[in-house]
């Protein structure tokens, strides 16, 4: 009998433990940290285009222009905790200035990051005055949450 037992909760334990996915090798979000400054006044919009990818849309609703480079964090909840997921590929990044009222809009595709295939995720950029020294004038502008299914 204490066998059968055993080897249900055995069982049982080994079910759950395949459904929680694994966060090895991935950081937590730094978006909570204190020195963080998330602006309200630099939208950023994410939604869903088809198999894979999504539209992004960063808008300054700002009374200064910014700049930001091409280069898109993206962040995934997992067991109800945000993780930054690593961008699998390089690339030159530049500087772009959006101005007072523009919007920067991009097709993202997420076949760019590992661990894509579903779940619930937000991407973010950092902006800066131009002219001022980065750690003095960064703001990050964090999008909406956004569903992918496989």
């Amino acid at each position: 009998m204490k066998k059968t037992g055993f080897l249900i909760a055995l069982f049982v334990f080994l079910s759950f433990a395949g459904c929680s996915e694994s966060t090895e090798g991935l950081n937590p979000t730094p978006l909570e940290e204190e020195s963080i400054v998330i602006s309200e006044e630099l939208t950023f919009t994410v939604t869903p285009k088809g198999e894979r990818k999504v539209e992004a849309v960063l808008a300054n609703e700002s009374d200064i222009e910014m700049e930001h480079g091409h280069f898109i964090y993206l962040e995934k909840k997992i067991n109800g905790v945000w993780y930054q997921i690593p961008e699998i590929v390089g690339y030159a990044d530049e500087s772009i200035t959006i101005l007072p009222g523009e919007e920067f809009t991009v097709l993202v595709d997420l076949n760019n990051w590992p661990k894509t295939e579903k779940g619930t995720f937000r991407m973010y950029k950092i902006l800066s005055e131009p002219g001022k020294p980065f750690y003095e004038s960064a703001v990050y502008s964090v999008s909406n949450e956004f569903e992918m299914k496989k």
